[in-house]
């Protein structure tokens, strides 16, 4: 459990870093140091770059590979970073897609659980691009209880938590449940 959660708190950290480093190449762009210092300028990109790298998990190919063959680690780092949900350029592309290897694996109990409240946190955050890709995850890790608690949410006072869980219902009611179930 150490191990994941560290996994978790390091997507975070270098998920910042990554989105500061993008802002740090829009600051330098809207400054003009691209053309008063075109050195400073490729430095900034070098570090965006790595930043980037560092921000995506470790062997995010061989991930991609790994969870189409559903290794238990690459299920757990796949689930660490859509749990830590770092928000940085292009991370919403990298959690469609990682999504879209991971709602075909089988799930141990706490693999699933752990998924059920990444599915119920999105719920509860923003409006992300992503958010149709957590609708495909809600529905391969769905139980009568997750079902409930969404259902719940409809009724949120806050307006925007209202919305996404009605549509997260519409996923739900597209599946029939005992199908989802088998």
């Amino acid at each position: 459990m150490r191990d994941y959660n560290d996994l978790v708190r390091r997507f975070r950290e270098t998920g910042a870093a990554a989105a500061a480093a993008k802002q740090a190449v829009d600051d330098a762009f809207r400054g003009g140091l691209r053309d008063r210092d075109p050195d400073a300028y490729g430095r900034v990109l070098t570090e965006f770059g790595a930043r980037m790298h560092a921000a995506y998990p470790k062997g995010t190919p061989d991930l991609y590979h790994d969870l189409k063959n559903a290794k238990p680690r690459a299920i757990d780092t796949a689930t660490a970073f859509l749990e830590a949900d770092p928000w940085f350029f292009r991370s919403g592309y990298l959690k469609a897609q990682l999504i879209r290897r991971l709602k075909r694996a089988t799930f141990t109990a706490e693999q699933a659980e752990r998924l059920r409240r990444v599915v119920l946190a999105r719920v509860e955050g923003p409006d992300r691009n992503e958010f149709a890709a957590y609708g495909r995850l809600a529905l391969a890790v769905r139980t009568p209880d997750l079902e409930a608690r969404i259902e719940e949410m409809t009724r949120s006072p806050d307006a925007g938590i209202a919305r996404r869980a009605r549509w997260m219902m519409l996923r739900f009611r597209s599946v029939p449940a005992a199908k989802a179930w088998e």
